[in-house]
């Protein structure tokens, strides 16, 4: 009876260790799964400051580009403003142009009128001279005859 008693102490004993022993299995399994969970958990949160620092550079990227095309932009304006500039300064030209070649052509105009006047006033005062030298030849004429006539 003792050895068997024994015995079974024995075997509880080694019931008790492998209990034991299984808790402790257990425990090391439950630490190891811990341990990977922490693991696990630690990736992950790399993984995801990885991709916030992806997406802050890509944000920096597409801010930097933005900033490139709003430059582009204003070039292109500043650009076309003197394009702009340069075209009404071409037109006031023009206009002054065309201002100055009337200003020409009235005074012309004007210059042609007064010759044209001038001409017809000299015309006008020959015909009169020569009218003035007909009259007087004239009147020389029938003076000289009446003379001519009383006297013989």
């Amino acid at each position: 009876e003792e050895e068997e008693e024994e015995e079974e102490e024995e075997e509880e004993e080694e019931e008790e260790e492998e209990e034991e022993e299984e808790e402790e299995e257990e425990i090391e399994k439950k630490k190891k799964k811990k341990k990977k969970k922490k693991k696990k958990k630690k990736k992950k949160k790399k993984k995801k400051e990885e991709e916030e620092e992806e997406e802050e550079e890509e944000e920096e990227e597409e801010e930097e580009e933005e900033e490139e095309e709003e430059e582009e932009e204003e070039e292109e304006n500043e650009e076309e403003e003197e394009e702009e500039e340069r075209k009404k300064k071409i037109i006031i030209i023009i206009i002054i142009i065309i201002i100055i070649i009337i200003i020409i052509i009235i005074i012309i105009i004007i210059i042609i009128i007064i010759i044209i006047i001038i001409i017809i006033i000299i015309i006008i005062i020959i015909i009169i001279i020569i009218i003035i030298i007909i009259i007087i030849i004239i009147i020389i004429i029938i003076i000289i005859d009446l003379y001519f006539h009383y006297t013989m």
